[in-house]
């Protein structure tokens, strides 16, 4: 049950993390769990955590599906596309999970979403 809080798609901003003291926080707790030392809460966010990490995937495996991706993308590509693919450090060279789950994230938006972003982050850069 624990988990499934955890998992339940909480506010994602890139580059910010969520904080442990927070989620705790948000967890529907019943008249027992006031009445339990800190000690024994502490214990239980440590096994609501464990228990997440246990259920994540290997990274191996997640590093696995973001370079399968990448390669069979370059594959079915234009020439200059290719290029620009094994020069950018967002595919070939990123081994960073986070960055590959938002490398794939962008590549799954259409050109003009992506237009739409890019316009108005440089927008906002030059206001």
């Amino acid at each position: 049950m624990e988990q499934q809080f955890f998992l339940s798609n909480p506010p994602y901003t890139p580059g910010k993390f969520m904080n442990p003291i927070d989620l705790a926080s948000k967890i529907n707790k019943t008249s027992s769990y006031e009445n339990i030392s800190l000690e024994k809460k502490v214990n239980r966010l440590e096994k609501g955590i464990e228990n997440i990490q246990n259920s994540l995937p290997p990274v191996k495996e997640c590093k696995d599906v973001f370079f399968k991706t990448i390669l069979y993308i370059m594959k079915n590509s234009e020439d200059y596309m290719k290029k620009f693919y094994e020069e950018s450090p967002d595919y070939l060279q990123n081994n960073n999970i986070l960055s590959m789950m938002e490398t794939l994230s962008w590549l799954s938006k259409s050109d003009h979403k992506k237009k739409e972003i890019l316009d108005d982050e440089l927008e906002n850069y030059f206001n």
